[in-house]
């Protein structure tokens, strides 16, 4: 076996799971292999197998201790990227390679568990041929890829999808790395900013253009107010009969993200999935009833905006503030006739005293009173979080809404991506015809945020912001060579985007629906494509040579004259014996015993005839 190729594989094969989990397993899996490669090249000394099997309970109870369970997806996975590090460390023989190689399966398998995407596929197949070539033996590659593609398929369309079949709990990840969180704090959402993790995808089922500005994506409403810190209480579950939906209007791909959240567009009415149970939360938003810890599908029916709409309670609760802030919302109500009103007055106080969007808005933010007076620096939730407070303080019933605004159309697959990036706060009140009305207070301070989405704000100079210059920033992204590397990963992103959602959607129902519709051509097509292998194995297969043939009639003889050969004794010694025994048969049986070690040993043509050969072997029964 190859100890360079093999050396090379496990180190992608860790490289590319390690990437999945946290940054010092894949530092230290990584270290481990250069540690090795170092060895091999300049023949260094070995590390004890005490010191490897230290390190691996060292690393087994950090993990334990971390993540409470080794069962965990993220859990196990460092242990197994861990663990192949050092076992090939410490590799020392033929039955430590033989133990890696099977190692290096399991691993590479382990990648597929985080991700199903096409990067994860093709590194995990680069990993399996070096893995599979390491074994330094000539393998007819072409051969055994068409031989496996039958039962591959058959695989694929027949054998059960089985959910989390070895218990593995999901990822649990933090809010820092999903860019979204069930309470609003300063700072909560600008974490993430420079995120590009993908949250979830959209397809639209109407050819209708939707810009990016319309791009409201709702996930949490929260209703418990501290100024600049919004939570969403304990809302009660309306009880509902969700019915299958005749047109859904669209259809979500959501990432996994060990949460309950489901974003709908907003507004949306129903929402169904066979994959997960959910709920519909009072405040006009949806759940899933247990944490989401794989890639899940489910469509949404567009709301009507004029249905009838309330208010809870939780929508009126006053928060304590400092007099300064409610002086200044007395200032507001003083001046409005009405709620809309009052709204754009707040909006009007945002302009009139500069405010500015930061994506860095520091320490002096992190109070109302601070930030309404002094700093006058924030990034989406101060705004969001202050406009509703000061409504609150006017005793309007009003919330913040928390989910994702803006997101990436993918002309090629004809669907809306949505990063991390693209996570946004809004405010929603409720007007004097009892209707609620969505306000982004963004709008007014960096409108560019709205029109160009997360992603390609990202990228907007700071001191472009609320400058209305969004057409020109589109604009100076018009460069060929700009133009050429968006549209080469658009076209890779909808292939990649086809391959998942195709991969999802074929669940056990897919596969029983298949099975029963075209069980005739199935069971057809599989003969069809096993049947030439089926012959091909049947003429290849191995003959019986000459030589066999006559050991086997040999010993047949001799059995009818009670004469055994040991399965230890050569057959020269055989027929030494049976001639001491059966003087007579000697020289036929030493002409026999010539004709069977030039054919077995000799490559030279037979000189005795099939028919003289039968005539010895008759003598012998004589």
């Amino acid at each position: 076996m190859s100890s360079w190729r093999l050396i090379f594989a496990l180190g992608l094969a860790i490289f590319l799971v390690g990437l999945e989990v946290e940054v010092w397993v894949l530092v230290t899996g990584m270290f481990f292999v250069a540690w090795k490669a170092a060895i091999e090249l300049w023949k260094l000394q070995k590390p004890p197998r005490w010191f490897t099997n230290f390190l691996t309970v060292i690393f087994l109870t950090i993990l334990i201790l971390k993540y409470r369970t080794v069962l965990s997806q993220e859990a196990s996975s460092s242990f197994l990227t861990l663990l192949t590090s050092l076992k090939l460390l410490e590799e020392r023989s033929l039955r430590d390679q033989k133990f890696l190689f099977l190692l290096g399966f399991v691993l590479i398998s382990s990648l597929f568990l985080f991700s199903i995407e096409t990067p994860a596929l093709v590194g995990g197949l680069c990993c399996f041929f070096l893995l599979w070539s390491a074994q330094n033996q000539k393998i007819n590659y072409t051969l055994n890829f068409f031989k496996s593609l039958p039962l591959a398929l058959l695989l694929f369309l027949f054998f059960p999808r089985l959910q989390n079949p070895f218990g593995l709990q999901g990822l649990s990840p933090t809010q820092g790395s999903t860019g979204f969180s069930d309470e609003l704090n300063p700072g909560s959402i600008s974490k993430i900013q420079n995120s590009k993790e993908v949250a979830f995808r959209v397809q639209f089922s109407d050819n209708k253009k939707y810009r990016t500005h319309d791009q409201y994506w709702r996930g949490q409403v929260l209703s418990l107010s501290d100024g600049l810190r919004w939570t969403k209480g304990n809302p009660p579950t309306m009880v509902r009969t969700f019915k299958k939906l005749l047109r859904p209007g669209y259809e979500v791909t959501l990432e996994p993200q060990g949460k309950k959240w489901i974003f709908v567009w907003d507004p949306t009415s129903e929402i169904q999935t066979i994959r997960f149970p959910f709920v519909f939360k009072k405040g006009n938003y949806f759940e899933s009833v247990s944490p989401i810890y794989e890639r899940v599908t489910y469509q949404g029916e567009f709301a009507d905006e004029t249905s009838p709409q309330f208010a809870e309670k939780s929508d009126l609760q006053v928060p304590e503030v400092a007099e300064s802030v409610r002086q200044l919302a007395n200032s507001f109500i003083a001046k409005s006739t009405n709620r809309e009103a009052l709204a754009e007055s707040i909006l009007s106080y945002f302009r009139a005293q500069k405010f500015v969007y930061s994506k860095n808005p520091g320490g002096l933010s992190n109070t109302l009173e601070n930030f309404l007076f002094k700093s006058k620096k924030g990034y989406c939730e101060h705004y969001a979080a202050s406009f509703a407070t000061l409504l609150r303080l006017a005793h309007v019933p009003v919330h913040v809404v928390t989910g994702y605004q803006g997101g990436e159309f993918n002309a090629y697959g004809n669907f809306w991506k949505f990063t991390q990036s693209d996570a946004h706060a809004w405010t929603e009140y409720m007007n004097e015809n009892n209707q609620w009305v969505r306000v982004d207070p963004t709008s007014v301070v960096a409108p560019e945020r709205l029109e160009l989405g997360g992603a390609l704000f990202e990228d907007l100079p700071e001191e472009w912001i609320g400058q209305n210059k969004a057409l020109d920033f589109l604009k100076s992204r018009d460069a060929w060579w700009i133009q050429a590397r968006e549209k080469a990963l658009q076209s890779l992103e909808s292939l990649n985007y086809d391959m998942v959602l195709f991969l999802i959607n074929f669940n056990l129902e897919k596969q029983k629906e298949l099975f029963s519709k075209y069980i005739y051509w199935i069971v057809s097509l599989g003969v069809l494509l096993l049947l030439p292998f089926l012959l091909y194995s049947f003429y290849q297969r191995k003959s019986q040579s000459y030589a066999e043939w006559l050991l086997w009639e040999l010993e047949k003889k001799a059995e009818k004259l009670n004469l055994h050969r040991e399965s230890s004794e050569t057959l020269r010694h055989f027929v030494m014996r049976w001639s001491a025994e059966k003087p007579d048969q000697k020289l036929s049986l030493l002409a026999l015993l010539k004709i069977y070690e030039t054919e077995e040993y000799s490559v030279a043509s037979p000189q005795t005839s099939h028919q003289k050969i039968l005539h010895l072997l008759k003598e012998l029964t004589l």
